[in-house]
């Protein structure tokens, strides 16, 4: 079923007149039937919530309060470092203690595995320093790998 059996009277184009072959026909504007209602083209927007300087304004606000959090939480990280770093101060004496301690003990395995091993030599004197000096040479740190030393 075409367009112009449902409308009747109704053509997008109207025919040319064989008048002339360079007329362009004139197109036709559609109308509203009578009785309906206008149609609304413009713009009647209801009024925003909040204006651009209220949004701008909170935008601000809420960037204020996170720098308020940034800097806050910098410096409770700087005072545990601190606090950190003093805790350490106040225990490096025991710990240097317990260190020493360990060196003595290592020091003085070392020497009873000397003397056993060295007992069949005439001329070795155990513990006796190998370096042709009179200062004191601290010993060389033992490595551990695994569970033997």
């Amino acid at each position: 079923m075409s367009n112009h059996a449902k409308h009747p009277g109704f053509s997008m184009w109207p025919v040319p007149e064989p008048s002339g072959v360079h007329n362009k026909p004139t197109p036709i504007q559609d109308k509203l039937s009578p009785g309906k209602p206008a149609i609304r083209y413009k713009r009647h927007l209801p009024r925003g919530a909040i204006s651009g300087a209220m949004m701008w304004a909170g935008g601000a606000g809420v960037m204020a309060v996170g720098f308020y959090f940034v800097i806050d939480g910098r410096k409770q990280r700087a005072r545990l470092a601190a606090e950190k770093t003093e805790s350490r101060a106040a225990i490096l004496p025991c710990l240097q203690a317990e260190e020493d301690r360990r060196q003595v003990r290592v020091q003085y395995q070392g020497l009873k595995a000397e003397t056993m091993i060295m007992s069949d030599v005439k001329t070795w004197t155990p513990g006796a320093s190998v370096y042709n000096t009179d200062r004191h040479v601290p010993p060389t740190p033992t490595v551990k790998l695994g569970n033997k030393m």
